[in-house]
């Protein structure tokens, strides 16, 4: 949450450079946190019968990881075209990652991050 409300204040500035390379370091650490809170996820033992849903939950929100890293890199080269599509598939996968977290139980995990 705390690189969600930097990305937003480095988006409210005037020089469109300093945006979009802000916003790809930001992204990027984003991601990493991403990462590094799944990697200690996956070493946990899930319920025996939630363990597939698990399983299929932290795996997506990898896949939204790598998007995110990507979307860095599209904010690095200002391909505002390539923008708007990876920030289009993570809100679809943010929305079915948070759906499944909401099934898990999983209520803080299930709240949106990015807007």
């Amino acid at each position: 949450r705390a690189v969600a409300a930097r990305i937003d204040a480095a988006a409210a500035g005037a020089d469109p450079d300093a945006i979009f390379g802000r916003s790809a370091d930001l992204l990027r650490e984003g991601a990493a946190i991403s990462r590094a809170s799944f990697d200690a996820i996956d070493v946990l033992d899930a319920p025996a019968a939630d363990g597939d849903a698990v399983g299929a939950w932290v795996a997506s929100n990898r896949r939204q990881a790598a998007l995110t890293a990507q979307l860095a890199a599209a904010f690095d080269v200002q391909d505002e075209m390539r923008i708007a599509e990876l920030s289009e598939r993570i809100d679809v996968v943010e929305e079915r990652n948070n759906a499944a977290a909401r099934r898990l139980g999983l209520r803080s995990c299930a709240e949106r991050v990015l807007r």
